[in-house]
């Protein structure tokens, strides 16, 4: 108990050291190299990184302080759809909670709209679909988005599009009728 005890044969008081346990390891740090930044938010800031392990691009999302992936942010990395950017891990870099994702080369929905001030919809339309068989396929294992917009919906130049930044949604209190 590191109080120390009396001696069995004199009676005389023996002090024992306390007991130091070894330090817990440090986290397993991400093998990333970041290269450049990509987006910054209210919730934080988006890189694209090159990941040592996959051996290729990632976009980390590092948390601003105060600020955490959703209860439900592991469950995001269950969603595999074509139009969903991947969730790959949810983590700690330097310290911030993080979410690691499928990098994607494109430009959001939002500066595509800007840039062609309206879609027709014929162009609209496949856009829609496409975000509508994203969210489908992370409603039917549970998951809410949480943060749809225009910004967080990503163009390829193909056309396809990606949802991203899933894994900020709460947990649901009541269930939907």
């Amino acid at each position: 108990h590191g109080q120390g005890y009396e001696c069995p044969e004199c009676g005389r008081r023996i002090e024992t050291p306390p007991v130091r346990l070894p330090a817990p390891p440090p986290p397993p740090s991400l093998p990333l190299t970041i290269r450049e930044e990509i987006g910054s938010g209210p919730n934080g800031t988006v890189s694209r990184a090159f990941h040592e392990t996959l051996r290729q691009d990632v976009a980390i999302k590092v948390f601003r302080d105060g600020r955490t992936p959703g209860p439900l942010a592991p469950k995001a990395m269950t969603v595999l759809h074509p139009n969903v950017a991947r969730v790959l891990r949810v983590s700690t870099w330097n310290g911030a909670p993080c979410i690691v994702r499928e990098f994607v080369d494109g430009i959001p929905l939002y500066d595509h709209v800007v840039g062609n001030v309206r879609l027709a919809p014929e162009d609209a339309i496949p856009i829609l679909k496409q975000i509508v068989a994203a969210l489908g396929s992370a409603h039917a294992r549970g998951l809410a988005h949480g943060n749809l917009k225009a910004r967080n919906v990503l163009v390829l130049e193909s056309r396809e599009v990606k949802l991203t930044d899933f894994g900020l949604a709460p947990a649901r209190t009541e269930p939907c009728s």
